[in-house]
């Protein structure tokens, strides 16, 4: 069973906001890897580098799913590595984020430079970006459940991790084509922005290192075997409510943030409102954590993640009847689907930190690394579907790149963009009728 270490502070379970600060700022350097590559990686290989869509929408897929099932394994030997003074988890957060930085420059950049085989550095490297981001998203999930057991203070810190992530993706999409537009040309604006994002990734990784505590440990002899770590994926009905969920709204992401630079560019007409939406959803982010602090610890959280996707489903949908030329109306639409989900990721999390709980009373053990390997294991799943189908539409509609689009490829992206991921979202939502855990631990 479960050991308290130490208090949060003398006679309170209030966590220090030095500490959420810090534990914020570590999210912030998560944030880069993964966001630039779903939104902007495969407009950069065919737009930038000159590669097939259809090659890097099997790629996706490929090395996705392979990097998916990799995921527990990381999940396992991170939970068995020895402690340190500096506890179970930031030390190897600190040495996968210098392994996943420089990775993430040779992924951009190599195929870029390349004279020859450009297609087998973008596998090779994007098939270890997978692994090395582990190396630092694993741990960096993985402390939440460790610095306190109260309902509140873990809302309060899923808001805060839930927060970086999606303030750091508005900044990343509205900010992130005009900085290269910048520059002389293509090529050198996208040097020289790899570069600084890996220089980020590295610097604010290292925020927690000192300031954040992981209070709650295992006792020494408590440690789960690898066959275990898999009864957990089916015998634990909490979770596997939240891997499908993850599967499908993740298939719902990687659908809207592939081909949303598209839709944009060419569905509207010009690029530039794809940082307009970034900017126009940030309120509405605002109002979602509002409204997930206000209630996450009152609701249950079955009813607000229905309530959440249910949202997000009609605010990317109705796009589908919005005309191009409508683009306040499209500006709308995004700002009441990002209502839904600047409450959905928080909600996840703080979910995720209660099946942690969960599955030390139902069997004996605490398995951070696990639960949250396990769950990115079918993030990463559903990103790699969700960031193959845009590239085989753009391929199968008669996408060119750097032109005037055919009424097909048009069609392709809206579809791709918006109808996919309406439904991704609300099947989802259905998902959660079945989960047991509310308020708590309380199991229906």
């Amino acid at each position: 069973m479960e050991h308290i270490v130490e208090d949060t502070a003398p006679g309170t379970n209030h966590i220090p906001w030095r500490e959420k600060a810090a534990f914020f700022w570590a999210h912030i350097g998560n944030v880069p890897v993964m966001s630039t590559i779903n939104s902007f990686l495969l407009i950069f290989y065919t737009d930038v580098v000159g590669l097939n869509p259809a090659a890097i929408g099997t790629l996706f897929l490929i090395s996705r799913v392979m990097d998916g099932f990799t995921d527990p394994l990381m999940g396992y030997v991170i939970d068995h590595l020895p402690r340190t003074r500096w506890g179970r988890f930031r030390p190897y957060l600190v040495i996968g984020a210098f392994l996943c930085a420089i990775n993430f420059v040779i992924l951009w950049l190599g195929p870029l430079y390349a004279e020859n085989g450009k297609l087998i550095i973008a596998y090779v490297s994007y098939l270890i970006i997978g692994i090395t981001f582990d190396m630092m998203d694993i741990p960096l999930g993985a402390i939440l459940p460790t610095m306190t057991a109260d309902a509140k203070e873990r809302n309060s810190l899923s808001a805060y991790k839930g927060m970086a992530y999606l303030l750091g993706f508005t900044v990343l999409s509205a900010g992130l084509l005009p900085l290269i537009n910048l520059f002389e040309s293509a090529e050198q604006g996208w040097t020289i922005t790899v570069i600084t994002i890996a220089t980020i990734i590295i610097a604010f990784t290292l925020v927690p290192i000192r300031t954040v505590q992981e209070r709650i440990m295992p006792e020494d002899d408590e440690r789960y075997t690898f066959r275990q770590m898999f009864q957990l994926m089916f015998d634990n009905r909490p979770l596997v409510v939240i891997l499908i969920a993850t599967i499908l709204v993740n298939i719902g992401v990687g659908l809207s943030s592939g081909a949303a630079i598209f839709y944009y560019t060419y569905n509207l007409g010009d690029e530039i409102y794809f940082s307009w939406s970034s900017l126009v959803a940030l309120p509405g982010i605002l109002l979602g954590f509002w409204l997930f602090v206000q209630f996450g610890h009152q609701v249950p959280k079955r009813t607000l993640m229905l309530g959440f996707v249910v949202l997000s489903a009609i605010g990317v949908g109705i796009r589908m009847v919005i005309p191009y030329s409508a683009v306040g109306l499209v500006m709308a639409s995004v700002f009441l689907a990002s209502i839904g989900s600047g409450a959905l990721l928080p909600l996840i999390f703080s979910m995720i930190a209660d099946v942690v709980d969960y599955t030390e009373i139902k069997h004996g053990y605490r398995a951070e690394g696990a639960v949250v390997s396990i769950q990115t294991f079918t993030q990463k799943t559903g990103l790699g579907v969700g960031g193959a189908i845009p590239g085989y539409v753009l391929a199968a509609t008669g996408y060119i790149p750097n032109g005037i689009q055919p009424e097909s490829a048009l069609m392709g992206i809206l579809l791709a963009t918006v109808a996919v991921p309406a439904l991704a979202y609300l099947f989802a939502g259905l998902t959660f009728l079945y989960y047991p855990l509310d308020l708590g631990l309380k199991q229906a």
